[in-house]
């Protein structure tokens, strides 16, 4: 897991197979949401369950974000 912004999205995955645009179940897509802010909020008390500096990254994505 890592914070990343639209910028940096190219493109929209198309199924080698069916060649129709990949998408989850907006259910599937709750839990992925509700999931990631948990662990960010357990990372941000000091808990490291993930490995990127996410701190970093974050900061530098919001400030690119406000230019």
């Amino acid at each position: 897991m890592f914070p990343i912004t639209k910028k940096y999205i190219a493109n929209i995955y198309i199924d080698k197979n069916t060649k129709k645009p990949v998408t989850i179940d907006p259910n599937t897509a709750r839990d992925i949401i509700t999931n990631a802010k948990d662990v960010l909020k357990l990372h941000r008390r000091g808990i490291p369950l993930i490995f990127p500096n996410i701190k970093v990254i974050e900061k530098v994505l919001l400030s690119q974000l406000q230019i």
